[in-house]
Formats: C-alpha cells, structure tokens, sequence
C-alpha cells in the first residue's frame, strides 16, 4: 500500500480553493457589471422633464409603447415629445377615466417622456389612466420582486407646471398616485412629494416638504392607510423618488 503523498494533497487543496475563489470573483463581477448595465440602460432612457407647448404650430410627436403584461392586461405606455398648456390638469379632483386612446401617431422617437399609460384586456376593453395628459416621472407596476414587493400600482405625476419654468419635471410638485394592476380605482395619495421609497412589503415611506417642516409618512397598500411618522425642521436640497 502506497503512502499518502501529504504534501501533495496539500497542493491540491490550495488549487482548489484558488480555482473555487476565482470563480466567485469572476460570477460577483459578472453580477456587477450587469448590475451596472442594467442600471445605465434605465437611466439612459430614463426622461427628466416633459417640455409644455403653448404653440398650437409646434407638432407633438406621440406613440404608444409595450410595457409590461399583468395577469389579463397589456400595459401601453403612451410617449409623447411634449405636451401642451391645454391639457395639463390643474387639479387631481378632475381626474377620471377613460374609455380609449386614438391619438397615437404610431411611430417611435427617442427621448420622449410617458405622458399617460393604456390598460388593454382585448380590443373592445381598454383604459386610459388618466383622463388628460400628465408627465408620468417614474412609477411601479404591482410585482412580487423580493426589493419592491407592491400589491398595487404606484406613480410619481407632475400634473402642472408650478414653476413656470414651461416644463413639467421634478423641480415642479410631484404627485403620489396608486391604482389597482389593471388601472382602476386610480387614487391620489399626496399632491406634493419630495422622496419615496418601499421600505417593506406592500409599504411605503415618503416625505412631504411645506418649506419649512418635514414630514415622513409612511402607506400600507394592501389596508391603504396613511400614518404621519415624523415631522421635522429642516430644509431639503433635492427630490430622491425611488421607484
């Protein structure tokens, strides 16, 4: 019987380890990069202001673009190069559904903003969410992602121009809105947030600014209850909507 060449198993142990360290160097890398890929791709096309037009001459470019399927319903994002001083809503209380969408020019341009979002079943049910244009800055459709659970929908909506600064973007006042996965029962959680964030199941947390005080709120989706947290004095330097 041959003796046990210890030295040698020793050898090969540290390759092993060598070789198992190297691959999860090289898949954390991988993880990495597609982290950052995905993050550059949102971000690239990612819109952060929505010109107003009050020239009746400017031509708009609109469209519809494929989202997301949920259950029985196809999700449309309607696109648009800006949208006009007409049609912006003043008020969230103005807002109701609508039955279809036919101003679609059917062709895709880049750059432009979502100003309004289709909830189509078949040909003969579809939904506009909101009645006007408005610039959707950022949303979330219901999901069981393990980072943003959510059993409903939820958007950040600038509805006006409260800068005059003929853009809708998020230096005006974003809106907080949820509705149900196909687009139904859309309702106004708060007119003006400054940050937002799921901090747990189907929970959000989000601030609102009156200048001089800070509130923190937190929302449970499923029971749809409102809780005021916090409220401090201080001032803010920028908006953090994280969706």
């Amino acid at each position: 019987m041959k003796k046990l060449n210890f030295e040698l198993i020793r050898k090969i142990d540290y390759i092993l380890v060598f070789v198992a360290a190297m691959v999860a160097i090289v898949s954390f890398l991988v993880f990495l990069i597609t982290l950052i890929i995905d993050n550059f791709n949102r971000n690239q096309y990612e819109i952060d202001e929505m010109p107003v037009v009050e020239s009746s001459e400017t031509e708009i470019k609109q469209y519809i673009d494929f989202e997301e399927k949920i259950d029985d319903v196809f999700i449309f994002s309607v696109k648009s190069s800006g949208i006009r001083a007409d049609e912006i809503i003043v008020s969230g209380d103005n807002m109701k559904q609508s039955s279809s969408f036919s101003n679609s020019a059917g062709r895709y341009y880049s750059g432009d903003g979502i100003v309004n979002l289709l909830f189509v079943k078949d040909e003969n049910h579809e939904k506009q969410l909101f009645d006007s244009n408005v610039f959707i800055y950022k949303y979330i459709l219901k999901n069981t992602n393990e980072y943003t659970t959510t059993c409903c929908n939820v958007y950040a909506v600038v509805t006006k121009d409260t800068n005059n600064d003929k853009t809708l973007s998020s230096s005006d006042n974003i809106s907080l809105f949820i509705s149900e996965y196909d687009g139904s029962q859309l309702t106004e959680i708060s007119k003006s947030i400054t940050s937002f964030r799921i901090v747990d199941k189907n929970q959000f947390l989000y601030t609102e600014y009156d200048g001089k005080k800070l509130s923190y709120y937190s929302f449970d989706a499923e029971k749809k209850e409102k809780k005021l947290i916090k409220t401090v004095e201080q001032e803010i330097d920028e908006k953090w909507i994280f969706m």
